[in-house]
């Protein structure tokens, strides 16, 4: 705490990161302590990029990563813009120069609130707030899904108060809902995922390189498209409604209202809605089995809305393996 001239004790941006699988076992101690250096060169770049004096954040070691808090005199929009983006691009070139297995992929959460340092570390609901956020299964599960280097959580006070309202600055649609269940927190958090960097392959003799296609990404069309559909309900529609639920996106009343509307009106109007999410989708899932496109429909709704991730592949892949029972 020596090097830092500020420490909270009230309103404050609150920010916290951890690496990925930093216990790894084959992260010997030589690799973290090189792991550690690298992050907090990036942390220390990225803040000054930003506009704001390192030397001015809190900030407080966790091991894999790092709790801090920002004077409340800085605009909280810098953290998920020139912050972020600096940082996604000093991960981008430290693990292009670290071998496999010092490679770094970090989780950063972001929440305003208030906080005190009260001599040994921080203290404050917001600052446990924080935490659950960063550590939510379910961000970490999207993290895997998307492979991503960088992923951005924010509260949902964040993305009320900055993230919708600043839409000179910051793109909403890059901002997905995600359900956020740790202990006793049970709420609502809204993730950016960037698309890691694609990986180049020789195109030809000559040099010229492309990306590589996304294998993790959905093919164009789910292979069952073609497919005469039978809507003859049986139980297979249990296990559609399982995969469903895996969705982030189907859990959340906002973006499943989206899903819905982009059903359209001659599904959509005779939907009998549910505000429990597991009955809800139940509903959307077997009024779309009673239209002869309908599971068409649903799929490619589902998609427009969450993305293409691991999720929603496997989704379209259950409708494929049961499309003939359903």
């Amino acid at each position: 705490m020596a090097e830092n001239r500020w420490a909270p004790s009230g309103a404050c941006l609150l920010f916290a990161c951890d690496v990925v699988s930093y216990g790894d076992a084959r992260r010997t101690d030589d690799v973290q302590e090189y792991v550690r250096a690298g992050l907090y060169r990036a942390l220390e770049a990225s803040f000054g990029h930003a506009g704001i004096p390192y030397q001015g954040v809190y900030m407080e070691d966790r091991g894999d990563g790092t709790i801090a808090a920002v004077p409340p005199e800085y605009d909280p929009a810098l953290l998920v813009t020139a912050f972020f983006d600096r940082l996604r691009a000093e991960l981008k070139r430290y693990n292009r120069l670290a071998s496999e297995v010092a490679q770094i992929r970090l989780r950063m959460s972001v929440h305003p609130g208030v906080a005190k340092f009260d001599g040994r570390g921080l203290v404050g609901t917001d600052a446990n707030h924080l935490c659950r956020l960063l550590d939510a299964l379910s961000f970490k599960t999207a993290m895997a899904d998307t492979g991503a280097t960088l992923g951005l959580i924010v509260s949902e006070r964040f993305h009320t108060d900055v993230v919708r309202r600043d839409s000179g600055v910051i793109d909403p649609d890059e901002y997905r809902p995600l359900r956020v269940a740790v202990k006793e927190t049970d709420c609502v958090g809204w993730v950016r995922l960037p698309p890691p960097p694609a990986p180049v392959v020789p195109l030809d003799a000559g040099g010229e390189e492309v990306a590589r296609r996304d294998e993790r990404a959905p093919a164009s069309g789910p292979p069952w498209r073609d497919h005469e559909p039978r809507v003859a309900p049986s139980m297979a529609w249990t296990v559609v409604v399982q995969r469903a639920m895996e969705v982030p996106a189907m859990l959340v009343e906002r973006t499943r209202e989206a899903v819905v509307q982009a059903l359209g009106p001659q599904i959509a109007s005779v939907i009998p809605r549910s505000n429990d999410a597991r009955t809800d989708v139940i509903a959307i899932v077997r009024t779309c089995l009673d239209h002869g496109d309908g599971m068409v429909r649903f799929f490619d709704a589902v998609r427009f809305v969450a993305g293409e991730t691991a999720s929603v592949q496997r989704l379209g892949e259950t409708i494929a393996e049961y499309w003939d029972e359903l």
